[in-house]
């Protein structure tokens, strides 16, 4: 923009006319009609030719200036619902008029599947995580005999997160189709031995 306001340039977009009114010199008016339908590549070692033998060149230099980071209470719709985005979960919420269910077919049994091994990271991660919902009263020990998908992602300070359920699903079928490939987020985890789970961090394979 100041390249442009340096030179006087006028710029018709309706037209795709660039005029450079420059005092004191002849207008330049240039005419990008049916240029820009393709842009023309050429390598440095045409460009360094071109340049050597009198053509004119322009050099751009493009600078990413990184804006100011939004604070999360700053956001409008949480300054003006900021019950809907507490600090911290204060209880379960309300119980639905419906109850949502999933009816197997019955004779179903689990599909028998040898859990993933977690990272040592992982493990004591989830170690902390569930144990902080038991005391909240959030989950229970469980005696289900299906089995769950625990994927952790690491969140912008360093943390870990636990993912959807979706995608573990995908990162599961993902791991299947590239077997040999390292996907140390993934973790299946068998609610039968989350007791277990939160006595010995380390007896998970």
């Amino acid at each position: 923009m100041d390249w442009l306001a340096h030179y006087h340039a006028q710029v018709d977009c309706r037209m795709k006319v660039v005029e450079f009114c420059i005092p004191g010199e002849a207008t330049l008016k240039l005419d990008v009609r049916g240029m820009l339908a393709s842009s023309a590549l050429i390598s440095g070692i045409r460009a360094r030719k071109l340049v050597s033998h009198g053509a004119r060149s322009y050099l751009a230099f493009l600078v990413n200036t990184p804006g100011e980071k939004i604070k999360l209470e700053d956001m409008p719709i949480i300054s003006e619902y900021p019950y809907v985005f507490p600090e911290e979960l204060g209880s379960l919420p309300p119980e639905r008029e419906i109850e949502f269910k999933v009816d197997l077919v019955p004779g179903t049994t689990p599909i028998s599947k040898i859990p993933y091994r977690m990272a040592p990271a992982e493990l004591k991660e989830l170690k902390v995580q569930l144990q902080d919902l038991l005391e909240q009263g959030f989950i229970h020990e469980s005696e289900s005999p299906w089995r769950a998908l625990v994927l952790f992602i690491k969140k912008k300070d360093g943390s870990l997160r636990p993912g959807e359920s979706g995608r573990c699903s995908q990162m599961e079928a993902a791991r299947e189709s590239h077997r040999g490939t390292k996907f140390s987020r993934i973790s299946r985890v068998l609610p039968p031995i989350y007791k277990e789970l939160l006595e010995n961090c380390g007896t998970l394979d």
